[in-house]
């Protein structure tokens, strides 16, 4: 999986309220690899897309232009298989085309995304997305996926990853940021 034999280091936590983005800026040399837990993340607005971008200036500007990330997601669903893909796009999303259901009692988003090459100045920086949500079928929705930036865009280590929502805010839920440390 590419953090085998790595040991998870928590670097930050953040609990979202009515959170418009939830930013981490903790990432440093230090460690080859990260990885952010989410744990039920819900959204304020039903079939909201939970989304990232990332920063090469400590997280005063997020890079979002209209070509500047690439994802695949593909979504096995109870009701039927999907997909979403962009091979140019303002953010990476997190889901699939359905998004997640803004019922907080059927458990949220919840799931692993892992950042590898954030520490270099000329490859294309690429994440792993591993999770599962109710949309508002509400049907179980489970998402693997990845994405990565257009090494043009993002040239320069990247210091900062913004969490957000499409659309609305982020109701609640907990991120987890972890550095990982080769052992």
């Amino acid at each position: 999986s590419g953090t085998d034999g790595a040991s998870m280091v928590l670097l930050a936590t953040a609990q979202a309220s009515n959170s418009a983005v939830i930013d981490f800026t903790t990432i440093t040399s230090t460690y080859d690899n990260y990885r952010a837990v989410c744990k039920a993340i819900v959204p304020t607005t039903n079939s909201a897309y939970l989304q990232m971008l990332m920063s090469v200036d400590g997280g005063s500007t997020y890079k979002s232009g209209a070509t500047d990330y690439q994802y695949a997601n593909t979504v096995l669903a109870a009701a039927a298989p999907d997909g979403i893909t962009s091979t140019g796009d303002t953010r990476i999303l997190l889901v699939g085309a359905s998004g997640i259901s803004s019922n907080a009692s059927v458990g949220g988003f919840s799931g692993s995304v892992d950042f590898y090459n954030l520490n270099s100045t000329t490859a294309s920086k690429l994440t792993t997305v591993t999770a599962s949500y109710q949309n508002s079928g509400p049907f179980v929705e489970s998402v693997n996926g990845g994405g990565v930036t257009n090494s043009v865009a993002l040239q320069g280590a990247v210091n900062g990853i913004r969490f957000m929502m499409n659309v609305g805010t982020i109701a609640s839920g907990v991120l987890y940021f972890f550095g990982l440390r080769k052992s």
